[in-house]
Parts: structure tokens; C-alpha cells; sequence
């Protein structure tokens, strides 16, 4: 997933195939974030608050076959004249 800054809304979407039901099985993410699943995609957002590397595994259940993924998220300082917009992307 791409890096992210303390303070700046943040905005990951990926599509999956399939009926699934996911969940975070190893690691966290970044303070200040969430992840929602949404017909068959998961949407991280929110506003990071630390600074920080956040690796997690998420796993799509579907049916009775889990398959895991490892993503990992990076919170950096906000660079001098990087405000506004959101960062990430689909």
C-alpha cells in the first residue's frame, strides 16, 4: 500500500473477486486508520496520527479457504508544503 503522512486523510482501495470475508490476522494498522469491506472491495482510510511502519496480514475467507496477504503501510512526517488532498489510491 502506498506510504502514508501524519495528519493527511489517507485512501487505499483494492477489488477482489469473489464473495469474502476479511479480516487483519497479524500486525495492525496505523493508528488513526480503518478498513471497511465493501461489496468486493476494502477500503483503508482515515487520518494517520504515528509515525511509524505497519506491517499486517489480512485474510479473505472464502467459503471455508482462507487466503492471506501481507500489505504493509509506511506513516511518514509531512513534508514542508504537502498539505491538502488525499493520498493513496485504487
Amino acid at each position: 500500500m502506498p506510504d502514508g503522512y501524519v495528519g493527511k486523510p489517507y485512501e487505499f482501495i483494492e477489488v477482489f473477486t469473489g464473495a469474502a470475508v476479511v479480516s487483519i490476522v497479524d500486525g495492525s494498522l496505523p493508528p488513526g486508520l480503518g478498513i471497511f469491506v465493501i461489496g468486493n472491495q476494502i477500503e483503508v482510510t482515515g487520518i494517520p496520527t504515528t509515525i511509524g511502519d505497519y506491517p499486517f496480514t489480512l485474510r479473505f475467507m472464502f467459503g471455508l479457504v482462507p487466503v492471506d496477504f501481507l500489505y504493509h503501510i509506511r506513516i511518514l512526517h509531512l513534508p514542508a508544503g504537502g498539505a491538502g488532498g488525499f493520498v493513496g489510491g485504487g
